[in-house]
């Protein structure tokens, strides 16, 4: 249970009119239970400047993932010196990682977005998830320009995906050249990638400079479409984690197997699976596929054959069933799954329930 509720954060956001203000209530309210998550960029550099300013006891914590460009470490030395400080470093847990490597490859995250989402989760949201449990608050770079998925947040909200624990966007409001303007007049330490095209930093396989006219994160896992690019710390998916998947994971803690109708041509995301599974991401129970091997067609002719009861929204053209307003019926010619999430690209269409990365 978290310390305040949401409509307190709203009262206390009416009272804060730059990033200090926020800074300030964070501290006053949740130091020493508070920590900002750290890659050294602009963002970053601007925060951790006004913090130290505010409290010298500051506390920050970086994702040691294994995979980081020396830019990055070359930047931890110099914010540890600027602030007489001790960064915390997060690492992943080695059994995953080398499980991933041995199964799908080191650089398996270029293959799909399913495999970067895996990488991405082991080796930075398992991470941050456990040092998220032990926090009261936490101080992030997030901006409303950053791209779609990051629009309308509040400088105080609460992480309903972290324990309701406080979630601190002190710059929210502005944008990367406010940010930017800060940094170089206060002469904030920062990674260096920024002065070769990076405004948005992360592991050195997964980032590059962008071009003239590009998104700002158009260099994070640039092979991929901008409407998925979050690591899965963000985005639609805390709508279905909230009700989907957290009541699911209830369920399946109290049993030994669960069955599913998983079918490998429902999409690439659900391809590739076995009749019988280990559930890795619920407790090793057993993942029972009974019609993994069948199509759609072959589903549906046993069920009209044998007249079993099934949801009428089958005849008006949706396979595929979900909440109200995220299920549409589909178009001739289209994926069995397109009325799912319609607005999102098909290697999305997952809501966390099979998908490992996403819980």
């Amino acid at each position: 249970m978290g310390k305040f509720t949401q409509q307190e954060l709203d009262e206390a956001n009416k009272t804060l009119s730059t990033p200090e203000d926020c800074l300030k209530w964070a501290f006053d309210n949740l130091h020493p239970k508070l920590a900002k998550a750290s890659s050294f960029g602009a963002e970053d550099a601007a925060i951790i400047d006004m913090m130290f300013k505010i409290n010298s006891d500051s506390r920050l914590f970086t994702l040691e993932t294994g995979r980081l460009p020396k830019e990055t470490f070359d930047a931890i030395e110099q914010v540890e010196q600027r602030y007489n400080t001790k960064i915390e470093k997060l690492y992943p847990d080695p059994n995953e990682v080398e499980k991933m490597i041995e199964e799908k490859g080191l650089n398996c995250f270029y293959d799909s977005i399913e495999n970067r989402k895996l990488c991405c989760g082991i080796r930075k949201v398992h991470p941050m998830n456990k040092m998220l449990a032990t926090l009261d608050g936490w101080i992030t770079g997030l901006r409303n320009d950053q791209n779609q998925n990051r629009s309308g947040a509040s400088m105080l909200e609460i992480d309903e995906m972290h324990g309701n624990i406080v979630k601190v966007n002190p710059l929210v409001n502005w944008t990367f050249d406010e940010t930017w303007d800060y940094v170089k007049s206060n002469n904030c330490p920062y990674n260096k990638l920024l002065d070769q095209g990076y405004p948005s930093i992360g592991c050195e396989p997964c980032t590059r400079p962008i071009k003239i006219g590009e998104d700002i994160r158009a260099g994070r896992w640039w092979w991929e479409n901008d409407t998925n690019k979050e690591c899965g710390i963000e985005n639609r998916k805390l709508c279905c984690g909230i009700r989907k998947v957290h009541p699911m994971n209830k369920m399946l803690a109290t049993l030994d197997g669960w069955i599913t109708g998983l079918r490998n041509d429902q999409n690439q995301n659900r391809s590739g699976a076995s009749m019988l599974e280990i559930d890795e991401m619920h407790g090793n129970i057993v993942k029972v596929n009974p019609l993994v091997n069948w199509t759609f067609d072959e589903t549906w002719d046993y069920v009209k054959s044998n007249n079993c009861p099934y949801n009428k929204l089958l005849d008006q053209g949706y396979p595929s069933i979900g909440c109200e307003p995220c299920t549409r019926p589909i178009k001739i010619g289209e994926d069995i799954r397109a009325g799912r999430w319609w607005w999102e690209n098909d290697t999305n269409k997952e809501c966390g329930l099979h998908m490992n990365h996403d819980n």
